[in-house]
């Protein structure tokens, strides 16, 4: 449900920036005019670097850059350390243009709870995926639009 919702957001001239890298960055990169993945995983950042095509940028960084104004039309929040997603949370008024796209995956997370908050004043909450299923709890992925 959430990457058919993602899809059906995503159009052509999109900016994205993801905390954490791997299969969504190849999949945006075949929507979308530029993808800037951070990973902080070393494997992971030199698979996706052998593979990524020429619209996809890579940092080997899980904290986020500070941009001087809103340029993304979408970040997509689910890297690792998960502590450090909150740091994302709390800079996406910075990146993200007013009617661009946050998508936090595992969204219901007790650590993040304040930060979402926070984050309300920003941006409306449109769209919630629970794809939690017996012996799982945090599988929430959560689509706000940026004001």
């Amino acid at each position: 449900q959430a990457v058919k919702y993602l899809d059906g957001i995503l159009q052509p001239d999109f900016r994205v920036i993801e905390h954490g890298s791997g299969g969504s960055t190849l999949w945006f990169a075949k929507r979308v005019k530029e993808v800037i993945a951070y990973e902080v995983n070393l494997d992971w950042f030199s698979m996706l670097n052998e593979r990524k095509p020429d619209n996809v940028k890579l940092r080997n960084s899980s904290k986020p850059a500070k941009y001087s104004k809103q340029t993304f039309d979408l970040l997509l929040i689910d890297g690792e350390p998960i502590r450090d997603r909150i740091a994302w949370l709390e800079r996406a008024p910075q990146m993200v243009k007013a009617g661009g796209w946050v998508v936090l995956d595992n969204a219901n997370r007790p650590e993040y709870a304040v930060a979402r908050a926070e984050f309300g004043e920003f941006a409306k909450l449109v769209y919630t995926v629970d794809a939690n299923e017996d012996g799982t709890q945090y599988l929430v992925t959560e689509f706000y639009q940026c004001e």
